[in-house]
Formats: C-alpha cells, structure tokens, sequence
C-alpha cells in the first residue's frame, strides 16, 4: 500500500543521504591527508599524542622509551634476529606490547613493518607522506618490508638469506665511544668511498651519525688481538682436548635453536592469522619449546666448558681461521670478548700517507701498514670477558 511505498522510499532515501555523507567524509579526510594534515586517532607504538586545549589529538611525537624499542628491533631484524627471539629477549627485559601483554613475534613484526613507523601513512592501498616525524627511516623500512612484508619469500626459502646477513665479522659486537652515545655500530657491504665500514646510523640505532670505521682492517686486527689474547692471557676455552670439536658442537646447536626459533615464530604468525586451531598450536608449540629446551641446555653445557678448559693454541686457530665460516669465528669471539668500544679518529693523526721522495712501493706500503696499526690501537678497546 501507499504506507509501503512511502517507506521503501524513506530508507532509499536514508541510503543515499549516508552514501552521501560517507562520501563527504571520504573526500574530507583525501583532503586533509594530502594538504598533511593530521588525521587524529590513537598514536601508533613509538610515538605519543600530543592534545589541544579540548582534548583532541593535534600531532604525533616520539615517544620517550617505545621509540627507541622500534630502532632496536629494526636494527636486530635486519642483522638476522628472528621476531620470535626479539619477543622473548623483551618478554625477560618486562616491556609490554602496546596492548599491555607480553611481546609476540607477529605483534613485535607487525609494529615494526607498520608505515607510521617510516613517517608514512596509508590510505586506499597507496602511502603518503605523514605529519609526524619518522622513527626509522624509509630506506630502512623498506628492507624491513622487502625481507618481511607479505611478498617476502617463507621462512624455509629466507633462512639462507639470514645466515647472509650474519656474514659480518664483528656485527653486534661494536659500540660508538663517542661521549654520550654508545649505540651498536650496523655495517654496510658498500660503505662511502666503496669500502664496507661499521658506522654509528642515525636512522637504524638513533646513533650519533659521526663515526665510522672501515671494516677489513678493523676485522683483521681484532682477529690478531684475540689470537694474540689466546697465548697471552690462556683465556678460558671451548676444548679440552686441544682441538675446536667443542666449538662445532656449539655452532651446530645454535644453528638448530636458530631453525626452531624461526619454526616457532611462523607457528605464532599461522595461529594469530587463524589458519591454525588452538589445538594443533598448543600441541606442536610444546613439541617444539621442548626440543628448544634441549638446545639450550647443550648450548648451556658447551658455554660452561669456557670455566674448566683452554682454548686452543693460537697456532691451531690460526691455521684454522681462513677455512671457518663466519658463524664459527664469531663463536670463538663471543667466548672470550664481551664488546669493543669504537674512538672517533684521534685528533692530529694524518688520514692518509703521501709517498715520500724516492719511496717505493714496498716501504710506503709498509710505512702504512705500520700508520694504520697505530691508528687502530688509539681506536679500538676490546673488553674482553673476565
């Protein structure tokens, strides 16, 4: 009846009026985002909301802890950590995820490849300059999303290309001593001048951005200092039986924790994506923390060899050294060295040596080996484990 009519008509009506004004609005926040506006809303981790007189969100700023916690999960990712390792190491240090719990690796994974992070914002499948200052910057963000974003190759495919990330020598070990900072000095395979240097990054670390060091010499003297160390000191070993056995027992646990980590992390990311019943997730997650658990306990017994036993001879070790992937020369540095503080370049030293009149090639090169060596000694401080 006309009663029918008229009401079929009022919510045709109705429809179209909230079409219209959901429009409006549409068009109203296309405006304000590319005029860089801000938009409102609740601030995203690592940053706090900065309100107006009548209490409304005005602007993002940096929040004072949780926007360091971004840069240190970004540096630790791009050097190889998994998330799920991240989130345990901030589960023991307490810090809570932004919705008050414990940390997971895809709450730790989804905060770090978030855009607002990268001072970005998104809207309708397409980012845009945000009004707020970045935490990392979008450089950086970018790796993070190429090795981790949704078209990054699965964990099976991508553990060869962690491994690769931990190719550096001294990544992790190094800390800028310039006064006031004392971040982790990253590397870079294709540092200024094309040489590979360790630098304090004002983007990845929120470093001071003023130090840098080039990497082979810096490697080769740390090397020979800790072979040196080996004789001089007899610090604690990974061997009794004069041989490396202990060390490739180490090295091959942690590359089993390392896959188990990795197994966990993308348990953790199907059950929060829901392509996993509880179930199932409680069952294989308890076989795997279990297996973990015996990882940690041979890692564990291999550490405390280090209280009853001695390194082998430098000799051995160096005839070793060239034939020893990364992994394992780390593993030999990390018993006996605790980190290595960076100087700045000491002050009055020449940068480089011109050849002298009537020199040749062998006694400038020496003359500069010797130049570097004397650099390097004022530069680097080992702090070696007691």
């Amino acid at each position: 009846g006309d009663g029918d009519l008229a009401q079929d008509y009022n919510k045709a009506n109705d429809a179209a009026e909230a079409e219209r004004t959901s429009e409006r609005v549409a068009r109203a926040a296309l405006q304000r985002l590319k005029s860089g506006k801000f938009h409102g809303g609740p601030a995203a981790f690592g940053f706090e909301a900065v309100k107006d007189e009548q209490g409304k969100t005005k602007e993002w700023v940096h929040h004072g802890e949780h926007a360091g916690w971004v840069r240190e999960a970004a540096e630790r990712a791009l050097n190889g950590e998994t998330f799920y390792a991240i989130s345990m190491d901030w589960r023991t240090l307490g810090r809570l995820s932004p919705g008050g719990g414990i940390w997971h690796a895809e709450t730790l994974k989804r905060m770090v490849l978030s855009p607002a992070v990268a001072g970005l914002r998104e809207y309708e499948d397409a980012l845009h300059p945000a009004p707020w200052e970045e935490i990392i910057n979008r450089a950086v963000w970018e790796k993070l999303l190429t090795q981790y974003g949704p078209d990054a190759t699965n964990d099976a495919d991508a553990a060869p290309h962690r491994d690769a990330r931990r190719r550096y020598l001294l990544s992790g070990f190094l800390r800028c001593a310039r006064e006031g900072c004392g971040k982790l000095l990253p590397a870079t395979a294709d540092g200024t001048r094309g040489m590979a240097a360790y630098f304090c990054s004002v983007a990845s670390t929120a470093g001071c951005g003023k130090l840098r060091i080039t990497m082979a010499p810096l490697d080769r003297f740390v090397t020979e200092s800790f072979l040196h160390s080996v004789d001089d000191r007899t610090l604690k070993a990974l061997a009794a039986t004069g041989d490396t056995d202990q060390v490739a027992t180490r090295t091959e646990v942690q590359v089993l924790i390392g896959a188990d980590e990795s197994a966990l992390e993308e348990l953790e990311n199907d059950y929060y994506d829901k392509t996993l019943k509880k179930p199932a997730y409680l069952r294989q997650r308890a076989r795997i923390t279990e297996r973990l658990e015996g990882h940690y306990r041979v890692r564990s017994q291999c550490d405390s060899a280090q209280s009853r036993t001695s390194l082998p001879a430098a000799t051995v070790l160096r005839q070793q050294w060239p034939d020893k992937d990364v992994m394992w020369r780390r593993s030999m540095l990390a018993a006996t060295i605790d980190h290595i503080r960076i100087a700045p370049f000491p002050p009055g030293m020449t940068r480089t040596l011109v050849r002298r009149r009537g020199e040749d090639d062998a006694s400038l090169a020496a003359r500069r080996s010797e130049h570097q060596l004397e650099v390097l000694e004022k530069r680097v401080h080992i702090e070696w484990i007691a």
